[in-house]
Parts: C-alpha cells; structure tokens; sequence
C-alpha cells in the first residue's frame, strides 16, 4: 500500500487541531500526531501540540535543515521535524496542521508522501469561531478572514480531498474518520 501522511489545511478556526486530536483519540496508537514548531506562544485553549521557539531559533533551525515542512503565515513560523516520515515508513496513519499557502512547496517537496485535506470554512462561521475562541484582536481577525478569501482557490484543486467544516466538529470528526477507513486496504 502506498502510505500517505494526511496534510491538512484550511482557515484560522476550521478546527484542524480539534480534528487532528479526536481522530487521535479514535485511531489511538496508529496515529502519528506530530508536534509542529511555532514562533506563537501556546494559550490554554490551543488544541494542538506544539514546541515554542523564538523566531532567532526558528530561523537558524530551518537554515540547518533540521525541518521538512516549514513556513510563514499570520506573522509566525511554523515546521516540523523529520520524525513524521519515521513514523509514515512504521506504518502509522500520520496527521499534519499544514498551511494553504505552503501547499505548493509541500506538494514539490512531498508529493507522493501527502494526501491533502481542505477543511472548508464560510467566512461567516469562520469570523464567529475566532471570536470565540479568543486569541485574536478584532484587527487580527479581519486579517485572516481577509487571507482566507485570498487562499479559498487552493480549497478548488481537485487532487485535493474537501471536507465541509461548516457543520458540527463531530460530523466533521466523522467525515475525516470516512476518509481514512476508505483508503484503508481491504483484508480477505
């Protein structure tokens, strides 16, 4: 079978992170959940793990080639390391946060490797999520709806597989649990 890591993307508020941690939780021990590296400092209702660095440390890091995956977005870095190949050459069924506008690079980078997810947000849900998470400003949250309309064309590319975040996290849950168990080989 050909083992592909699951990179997937969206807007600031689709919930990739509550995705990636309740198909966690479902698949256990086969998920590989790697931690991204970001610039931005962890707030109590983050969902994701991550390793905050300093944009100095970040930066000499990637100059090192210590990351696969690397980018900008919303005025931070964010990357990870090279254990999720690792992981994806054991087996395990791996889940990415990545970004839009890095789907390019990735794909040259990766290709093979990447079954790309989009997380379809309306700018309406979108707009109400991130005020109710709380991490944003009202500026901050006019730029990312800003950039979320700018990047909804890669949403449009058809390799990619869309999932429509619009609806209750549970039946997205449930959407991205179908994904998975369809790219699963058949036993006889």
């Amino acid at each position: 079978m050909n083992q592909r890591a699951y990179y997937i993307m969206g807007p600031s508020g689709a919930g990739k992170d509550s995705v990636i941690e309740e198909v966690s939780e479902h698949f256990g021990a086969e998920i590989s959940r790697p931690p991204r590296y970001i610039t931005r400092k962890i707030v109590r209702s983050d969902a994701e793990l991550h390793n905050v660095m300093s944009s100095e440390t970040f930066k000499e890091f990637a100059d090192k080639s210590c990351f696969s995956l690397y980018w900008e977005a919303n005025g931070f870095f964010y990357g990870y390391d090279k254990q999720w190949l690792e992981d994806l050459a054991e087996g395990k069924i791996v889940l990415l946060n990545g970004s839009r506008s890095y789907w390019a690079e990735a794909k040259l980078r990766y290709g093979e490797k990447l079954c790309p997810v989009y997380l379809e947000l309306s700018p309406e849900s979108q707009t109400e999520r991130l005020i109710g998470r709380g991490r944003e400003t009202h500026e901050q949250i006019e730029k990312r709806i800003a950039r979320s309309t700018q990047l909804s064309h890669i949403g449009e590319d058809r390799e990619i597989v869309q999932i429509n975040a619009d609806q209750p996290l549970e039946s997205v849950v449930n959407d991205f649990i179908a994904l998975l168990l369809s790219h699963r080989p058949l036993v006889i």
